[in-house]
């Protein structure tokens, strides 16, 4: 198990469900979640990844929220549904240019963290 496929199996486990229970519970398919969980299907587009957080319990602005988002959107090698290209291409210089520049590289990423989840909750 990778990534995306890790982590559904990881918050389906933690709601105490079996996956025909989670899949009865929610009228999923058992054999497509078991396939996403071992990583054999790609995470799904953002109409049934929604659904698949909102089983899981996930709701935005969680840190497994977004978690969830990324994991999936970097399998497809995509970015996540909410951010827009136009704001990347606008911040990605900017992003460089604090990483070349910045010696304390772990508190960077740990301030970075931070306004980046200010920046995008929904």
């Amino acid at each position: 198990m990778a990534g995306f496929g890790k982590l559904f199996f990881e918050l389906r486990i933690k709601q105490g469900l079996s996956l025909r229970e989670f899949c009865q519970k929610n009228g999923f398919d058992a054999s497509n979640i078991s396939k996403l969980e071992r990583s054999i299907l790609p995470p799904p587009q953002k109409e049934t990844l929604e659904k698949y957080a909102s089983a899981l319990g996930l709701s935005p602005g969680m840190d497994k929220w977004y978690e969830f988002y990324d994991l999936a959107a970097a399998e497809n090698r995509r970015l996540p549904s909410y951010i827009s290209d136009e704001e990347v291409e606008e911040k990605v210089p900017i992003f460089f240019r604090a990483l070349r520049d910045n010696s304390d590289m772990d508190t960077f990423v740990k301030k970075l963290k931070e306004k980046i989840k200010k920046a995008w909750t929904p």
